[in-house]
C-alpha cells in the first residue's frame, strides 16, 4: 500500500511538534517539513532573552528529538502558492509538492513601523522574531556598548527586551501608543504596576507616544516622536506585535479571519481548516473556536505545541479512519484557559485565560504594596474570564478550572476572599 504523504509548512513550534507527534505514532508516512529559516527547529522564546543576553547560544536552543528517520526537512525554503483543492504547493524555485494532508504552520511576522525611515537609517531599524534578528541586534547594541536603543512597543516582547538590554548596559527608551503598557493582557491595575516597574528599573518609558520619522544623523539615528521632540539612538527596534504569516494564501481559497485581527486561518476544534478536506492549520497562523464560538488566536509557545499535536492527531484520524492516541498526553489548550508567563525586570507575571474580556477586576491575593499579588477579571455577567499574578502564580493557577467553566463571582466568593479594585477599568 502506498504511504500517505503529509506536508507540513512551517518548522516552528507548531510544525515541529506535529512532525514529532506523527513520528511517535509509529505510522508509516511520507512526511516533508518546509521551513523558511535555514535552521533546525529551535526555541524561539529565547530570541529576546537568553539568546540576546548571551546566556545561551544557538546550539543550546535547538529543539531535541527532531532527528526523525525518514522525514524530509527542506529548510531555507519558502512556499509561494497553494491549491487546497488538490493539496499542492509551489515552492519559490518553481517545484511543486502534492500531499494527502497539508498542515499550515507558518507562524506570524512582526508588524512594521509606520514611521518614515530614510535609506541611511534602514539598516539600524530592526525587528525581533528570529535568531538572525537577535544576531543583528546584538551586533549593533551589546557588542558596541554603551548604546541607546529606542523600542517602539511596550508589549510582551518590548518589555522583556528592554529588561535584557538594560541589564547588558544599554540605555533604553521604551515608547508605546497606549497610555498604559499591556493593558489588554494585564488589566488597568497591573499595567500601572508595569509602567512603574519600567521607570524604577531605569527605562525611559514614554507612553501615549509613537515614532513618526527616523533619519541617519552621522553615526546615530535621529528619532522623531509624535509629541514633538526627538532622540538620538544607535538602534530602533520595532516591537508592535505580530500578524499571521498568511499573506501568500490570499485568493487561494483558504478561509482567513476578518475583522479587527485579520489574517489567521479559520479552523475547527481539531485544527481542520473550515470547509477543506485534508487541510489543517496550527500555531500563530490559526484561529481556533473560543468558548463563545468566535475565532481566537493564541500567540504563545505552549499553545502552538498543543495545536501542532492536535493537528497531527486529526490528520491520522482522517487518513486512516480510526482513533489516534497522538496528542492525548498534551491536550489542546482552549483560549479560555490558555496560560503564559513573562518577566518584568525580574518579577514573574503569570497570565491565565483572557483578562482582556473582563470589565472589572478584583484582588485575589495581596495588594499593590505586597511583594506578591494577583487579580481576577470578570465580564459583564460577573463570570470570571482570566487572572494575572505578579509573583503569585499559585493563586492564579488555582482558578484554572473556574476560568474554563466561566464560573460566576458568587461561586468563587465561597472559596476565596476578594477585595475590589477601584479606579477606571
Amino acid at each position: 500500500m502506498m504511504r500517505k504523504r503529509i506536508l507540513i509548512i512551517g518548522a516552528g513550534a507548531a510544525g515541529s511538534s506535529a512532525a514529532q507527534a506523527l513520528h511517535q505514532s509509529g505510522t508509516d508516512l511520507e512526511v516533508t517539513v518546509i521551513g523558511a529559516e535555514n535552521l533546525a527547529p529551535y526555541n524561539r522564546t529565547t530570541v529576546n532573552k537568553g539568546l540576546l543576553s548571551g546566556a545561551v547560544d544557538l546550539e543550546n536552543i535547538i529543539l531535541p528529538g527532531m532527528d526523525l528517520p525518514g522525514y524530509a526537512w527542506q529548510l531555507g525554503t519558502n512556499v509561494t502558492a497553494l491549491d487546497p483543492s488538490t493539496r499542492t504547493v509551489e515552492l519559490e524555485n518553481g517545484a511543486t509538492i502534492e500531499a494527502d494532508a497539508v498542515l499550515l504552520a507558518t507562524g506570524a511576522e512582526p508588524r512594521a513601523l509606520t514611521a518614515a525611515v530614510d535609506d541611511g537609517a534602514r539598516s539600524r531599524v530592526l525587528r525581533l522574531r528570529s535568531a538572525a534578528d537577535t544576531q543583528r541586534l546584538r551586533a549593533l547594541t551589546i557588542a558596541n556598548l554603551p548604546g541607546h536603543v529606542v523600542i517602539a512597543g511596550a508589549g510582551l516582547i518590548g518589555t522583556e527586551t528592554a529588561a535584557v538590554l538594560l541589564e547588558a548596559g544599554c540605555q533604553v527608551t521604551l515608547t508605546d501608543p497606549s497610555p498604559l503598557p499591556m493593558r489588554n493582557h494585564l488589566g488597568h491595575t497591573i499595567a500601572q504596576w508595569v509602567a512603574t516597574a519600567h521607570r524604577t528599573a531605569g527605562v525611559d518609558f514614554r507612553p501615549a507616544t509613537t515614532i513618526t520619522e527616523i533619519r541617519a544623523a552621522d553615526e546615530a539615528l535621529l528619532v522623531s516622536l509624535a509629541v514633538g521632540n526627538s532622540l538620538h539612538a544607535a538602534v530602533v527596534l520595532a516591537s508592535l506585535g505580530v500578524t499571521p504569516a498568511t499573506g501568500w494564501l490570499e485568493g487561494s481559497g483558504i478561509p482567513l479571519q476578518a475583522g479587527r485581527r485579520p489574517g489567521a486561518i479559520l479552523v475547527d476544534q481539531d485544527q481542520r481548516v473550515e470547509g477543506l478536506s485534508g487541510m489543517y492549520a496550527a500555531g500563530d497562523a490559526a484561529a481556533v473556536p473560543g468558548l463563545d464560538g468566535k475565532p481566537a488566536r493564541i500567540e504563545h509557545w505552549g499553545a502552538a505545541i498543543s495545536q501542532g499535536r492536535s493537528a497531527a492527531a486529526a490528520i491520522l484520524r482522517d487518513l486512516h479512519g480510526e482513533p489516534s492516541e497522538v496528542g492525548s498526553t498534551q491536550p489542546l489548550i482552549p483560549p479560555a484557559t490558555a496560560s503564559y508567563s513573562t518577566y518584568v525586570h525580574g518579577t514573574k507575571l503569570t497570565i491565565l485565560g483572557s483578562p482582556a474580556n473582563g470589565v472589572r477586576e478584583q484582588f485575589i491575593l495581596g495588594n499593590l504594596d505586597s511583594p506578591r499579588f494577583a487579580l481576577a477579571f470578570f465580564d459583564a455577567e460577573d463570570r470570571i474570564t482570566g487572572a494575572v499574578g505578579v509573583g503569585g502564580a499559585r493563586a492564579v493557577n488555582q482558578l484554572r478550572s473556574a476560568i474554563a467553566r466561566r464560573a460566576h463571582a458568587a461561586e468563587l466568593e465561597t472559596e476565596a476572599s476578594f477585595e475590589p479594585v477601584g479606579g477606571p477599568q
